[in-house]
């Protein structure tokens, strides 16, 4: 991801051709990070996510992206981390066809990470009317 994808004035971040509206504790999360950016780094850097000299982080299991995730999701190997991530969002209601353009995982993962009997008929209802009522017009204006 590049730093430019995160736009905090707008509390959102653009993954993929996605533009995701950040949750408020993780918009403060960035502005916090943004300002320790800014301070440490010896070398800007186009990557949201660098080292100290500007160079991005590594991808590899071995990294310290995989050490931070497997303290707090009790995963440590890729394919746990992905079906970590894909089992929330189809928990929030994001289709699959949503999700494959999103991370780019192809269709039989998905569905192998479908969970069943997930919420009662309330906390359904409860979750479709909240997310209904985020998105009229004037929601986030008032």
């Amino acid at each position: 991801m590049k730093f430019d994808d995160l736009k905090i004035d707008c509390n959102t971040i653009k993954i993929n051709k996605y533009t995701i509206r950040l949750p408020i504790n993780l918009s403060l999360q960035f502005r916090h990070y943004c300002i320790l950016r800014k301070k440490t780094l010896d070398n800007p850097s186009k990557y949201l996510f660098c080292n100290q000299d500007g160079s991005q982080w590594s991808t590899s299991i071995y990294s310290s992206i995989a050490d931070f995730l497997s303290v707090t999701i009790l995963r440590m190997d890729t394919t746990g981390i992905t079906k970590y991530g894909i089992t929330n969002l189809l928990k929030a209601g994001i289709s699959i066809v949503g999700i494959e353009n999103l991370t780019g995982a192809k269709s039989d993962l998905i569905r192998g990470c479908m969970p069943s009997g997930l919420e009662d008929d309330l906390e359904k209802e409860n979750r479709f009317l909240n997310m209904r009522l985020t998105s009229s017009e004037h929601y986030y204006k008032l």
